[in-house]
């Protein structure tokens, strides 16, 4: 079984008050998975604690991350329409993940309803839980490789620009393209539904793949901001959907660049 639980806004509940709790107030119908106190291994071989907490199973949708722009708590400057592989976040429906947000867009929106993104430890803690304990495992699914469209939306090599797209020729639906160029134009990040395959053992969504995830990681020098992003992507190689993989993404990307296109959010909540 999961961990899944899975919450709606009543409205017709007369008691809003949620100060006695630690629940976190969402003006939306979400579902997160919760995971309990336990350890693991960071990058530096340290053995890290990590605190019951909870994460959103699915990436934030457009209209979730549009929500929070009209009701003037993200500004609406966190995202920027680079490409044609951008969501308008103004699309219909809650399946569609967000992307070509900014990773200070990301903190505003997670920080709304009363989360915050997750660390690299706690993002890895949830990709290797398997409802017990932690799994030995290269990938979301397991120690198989990715197939395209199977397990992942992703790009197959540098060579044969052979990729999975999703909403190529207005189908929001995994489909493999063979040979194109400007791939990142063409391609999108899937529904947050697609590709079953590719699921954690708890029903965690793209862990590996169609877009990554910010963590709690921004480092700055010389005014310039570099972040950590976890999980890979439609844009990304295979090796980067593996779970231990990190990208960095530097600051001046979000303007000059398609890389935003292939990053999503996932907040995290603490269980205390």
């Amino acid at each position: 079984t999961n961990n899944t639980d899975t919450n709606n806004t009543d409205t017709n509940n007369t008691d809003t008050n949620n100060t006695d709790t630690n629940e976190p107030e969402i003006p939306f119908e979400y579902e997160l998975t919760s995971f309990p106190a336990g350890e693991i291994v960071n990058h530096d071989g340290e053995i890290v604690q990590i605190k019951a907490f909870k994460l959103f199973t699915q990436q934030a949708s457009t209209s979730f991350v549009w929500d929070c722009i009209m009701s003037g708590n993200c500004q609406k400057s966190i995202y920027r329409p680079l490409t044609d592989g951008c969501y308008a976040l103004n699309v219909e429906g809650q399946g569609l993940p967000a992307n070509c947000i900014s990773y200070d867009g990301a903190v505003q929106f997670c920080n709304w309803l009363g989360g915050r993104l997750p660390t690299e430890e706690e993002w890895e803690y949830a990709a290797r839980f398997d409802g017990e304990k932690l799994r030995d495992v290269d990938y979301a699914w397991g120690n198989e490789p990715p197939e395209l469209c199977v397990n992942a939306n992703f790009r197959e090599s540098e060579d044969t620009m052979r990729t999975c797209a999703c909403y190529h020729v207005n189908s929001f639906y995994p489909q493999i393209l063979e040979s194109i160029y400007f791939y990142e134009y063409l391609a999108r990040p899937c529904l947050n539904h697609a590709l079953e395959a590719g699921m954690t053992p708890t029903g965690l969504t793209h862990m590996s793949g169609s877009l990554a995830d910010y963590v709690d990681y921004a480092y700055e020098e010389h005014d310039d901001i570099t972040y950590m992003v976890k999980g890979g992507s439609f844009l990304s190689l295979p090796e980067q959907l593996k779970i231990t993989s990190r990208e960095y993404i530097d600051l001046q990307d979000f303007y000059s660049t398609t890389t935003y296109a292939g990053i999503g959010i996932r907040c995290a909540f603490d269980d205390d």
